[in-house]
């Protein structure tokens, strides 16, 4: 991507930073720390994901590199265990949780169709990388996007929108109507849109790409 596209205002509302470490396992401790930036986080329903805690847990659990999949070490030659584990560097001012319901793999639908519990408040600390110095990432739930259909060929999408003042409705086409919090809450989301409860000015911006995107790392990232 055109490093130009992370400095444009898109970027400075939606944009975060992924903070990808691998640790090795054996007597080197080698660590290698890649960063990334992302505008929105696409997550896994794995079986036991019940919500949006579930679903944040399952995306920064630690991986194991081991047999075929083992970590290579370029400066000692050699494959070794490691430790992968994806963490949020820095938080967006915007945070856009995409949910991924369509399965090309099931045998039916291809959707998972299922609730996944969301609340009206996100708390992003349990998920930050270690050592982070970001204030209390506190987010508001104002946006929803919802997909009606039991197939990924097929089906319509509706909105709820949250107003200034605290008021929500949903947008269907041309129709709008206005709804309560738990009418929001009950459904089947398929994106979320949180913003910070900081104002934007005090909200700590993305870092700047020449300490943290791309490669910085203890040892150079290559996998088997």
């Amino acid at each position: 991507t055109d490093a130009r596209s992370y400095k444009d205002y898109h970027y400075q509302i939606f944009g975060g930073v992924l903070q990808s470490q691998i640790l090795c396992l054996d007597d080197s401790k080698y660590v290698s720390n890649t960063f990334n930036a992302f505008v929105d986080l696409s997550l896994e329903l794995a079986p036991s994901c019940r919500s949006i805690e579930d679903a944040l847990t399952h995306f920064t659990e630690s991986e194991t590199l081991e047999g075929d999949n083992a970590y290579k070490i370029e400066k000692l030659n050699k494959y070794v265990s490691a430790q992968k584990r994806l963490s949020i560097f820095s938080a967006p001012n915007v945070l856009v949780l995409h949910l991924k319901r369509f399965d090309f793999l099931r045998a039916r639908s291809g959707k998972i169709d299922r609730h996944i519990a969301f609340e009206d408040t996100l708390d992003l600390s349990p998920y930050l990388s270690e050592g982070n110095k970001d204030t209390r990432p506190l987010y508001e739930l104002y946006a929803v996007l919802v997909h009606l259909g039991h197939s990924l060929y097929s089906g319509h999408y509706i909105a709820f929108v949250k107003t200034a003042d605290g008021q929500w409705y949903e947008m269907d086409d041309s129709a709008v109507r206005a709804v309560g919090a738990a009418d929001v809450l009950r459904q089947r989301a398929y994106m979320l849109f949180y913003r910070r409860r900081l104002c934007k000015e005090q909200a700590p911006p993305p870092p700047p790409l020449e300490s943290s995107l791309g490669q910085r790392n203890s040892e150079p990232d290559n996998k088997r």
